[in-house]
């Protein structure tokens, strides 16, 4: 059963409702989480792809999904919210930790021995340099099973693009290769560039369906999205995010994404604890914009 909303803040998420109540230094390191979930339409429709994934019965061509996007906007966070759901607590120090759904990044110069490490260092399973390929590649299957993971995210997929096309195929093998020995899904995520890795080898188009995150836009979602963002604020007045007016100015001074939104909207949010107005309303945002000149996202 979900909390009730506060009486005084009704407009706030009741977690956030509480910390709306802190004095203002204690108040603002929640304005810049290190991560924030904004639960928008998008975002839970992908986390169902996931879940379906993450459940589909094994066969021996398993069903795969490549999501991208521009840098920015909300892959990252959308991957990574999915595995912290499906993490399960150690019981004991000598207990082999079973992971579900594992992450693991895209090595910057890929390579086959790379990937196999970097998955091996996410699980935390010791290896030597010297290690051949073949033997990465047994052990990275064993400890896979052994701790029952069902489900692997790759995260900046486009880092192939890095490398030789030769060395592309190779680790994309790799990708089809690991799917069909553990019988289950990949997700891939990166930029639109990691298309052109993916072409390479028409299996991987046919194997991975593609989902898109794009650019926000006016309209309604844009407004559900802002309102949810609204909640997660901890300012002491509603702000109503999704005005059409406040939700055209973010599009016209940010790069569109989700990244630079929220940093728009965060900077703003300091302005209004420490002048003590307490919400951000459009002149506010414009003077924000005003102040720092035209904004991109990035600082």
């Amino acid at each position: 059963m979900s909390e009730p909303a506060h009486p005084k803040y009704p407009h706030l998420a009741p977690a956030v409702s509480r910390i709306a109540e802190m004095p203002n230094e204690e108040r603002l390191p929640y304005v810049t989480p290190a991560k924030r979930w904004i639960a928008y339409d998008r975002a839970v429709g992908i986390h169902a792809e996931f879940k379906r994934l993450f459940n589909f019965p094994q066969r021996d061509r398993m069903p795969n999904m490549l999501l991208i996007g521009d840098s920015g906007n909300g892959k990252t966070r959308i991957v990574s919210k999915f595995v912290d759901d499906h993490s399960l607590p150690m019981q004991s120090k000598d207990e082999v930790r079973e992971t579900p759904v594992l992450l693991v990044t895209m090595p910057s110069t890929p390579s086959i021995s790379e990937f196999y490490r970097n998955i091996l260092g996410q699980y935390g399973t010791p290896y030597t340099k010297s290690t051949r390929d073949h033997d990465l590649e047994r052990l990275v299957i064993e400890i896979a099973s052994r701790v029952k993971t069902r489900l692997i995210l790759i995260d900046e997929v486009q880092h192939l693009l890095a490398t030789t096309k030769p060395k592309q195929r190779q680790v994309l093998n790799v990708i089809k290769s690991l799917s069909n020995s553990l019988r289950i899904s990949m997700v891939a995520a990166g930029t639109e560039e990691a298309m052109y890795a993916w072409r390479t080898d028409p299996q991987m188009v046919s194997r991975f369906e593609t989902f898109r995150l794009p650019l926000w836009g006016f309209g309604r979602e844009l407004a559900q999205m802002l309102m949810a963002f609204e909640r997660t604020l901890p300012l002491r007045k509603p702000s109503n995010l999704g005005d059409d007016k406040i939700a055209k100015l973010l599009l016209s001074r940010t790069t569109c994404t989700i990244g630079s939104i929220s940093n728009a909207l965060e900077r703003a949010a300091e302005d209004a604890i420490n002048d003590g107005s307490e919400q951000i309303t459009y002149d506010s945002l414009l003077g924000m914009f005003k102040k720092r000149g035209f904004y991109d996202g990035t600082g």
